[in-house]
Order: structure tokens, then sequence, then C-alpha cells
């Protein structure tokens, strides 16, 4: 399963498997959303997705991309380096 924070907002991206292909998305607040690959509400409160963050997440996210997600999040200060995942 591949789940990241999105490096400004820092709401949550978790791939799920019901339905197949769809992404969870959990805000700061608590809300939460399923969204398509694409973006598109599926249900849950939360009805915005960040649609790039939506197709890593659904689709997989190679390990550079991963790192690269790692690194900005470090730097926006949403992630400690000693963490070691997102």
């Amino acid at each position: 399963m591949v789940a990241l924070r999105h490096p400004l907002s820092g709401t949550l991206y978790e791939q799920i498997n019901d339905p197949p292909g769809s992404v969870r998305v959990v805000g700061k607040d608590g809300a939460e959303g399923v969204f398509d690959e694409s973006g598109r509400h599926l249900s849950g409160e939360r009805r915005t997705a960040d649609i790039g963050m939506c197709r890593w997440v659904a689709n997989g996210v190679n390990a550079a991309d991963r790192a690269a997600i790692m690194a900005a999040s470090v730097k926006a200060g949403l992630l400690r380096e000693s963490e070691g995942q997102l």
C-alpha cells in the first residue's frame, strides 16, 4: 500500500482497494474522502483532493519519486528526517 503526505498541506493520501484504484484523503482537520485516480470525489465529507497526488498514490510511486516527495516534506517542515517515511 502507498501512503504519502502532501508536502505543503500535510494532507494524507492513502491507497485503498475499495473500490480498486481509489485513494483515501484525510485532512489535518480529520475530514475524510475517497477519490479515484483522477481526483474525482467518490464518497466522504472531504470533497477536494490534489489530482497529482491521487494519481501517484493510486498507481503507486516509484522509489525516486518517493525520495523527492520525502525531501520536499522535510524541507517544508512537515516531516523530520529521522521519521524515515511519509
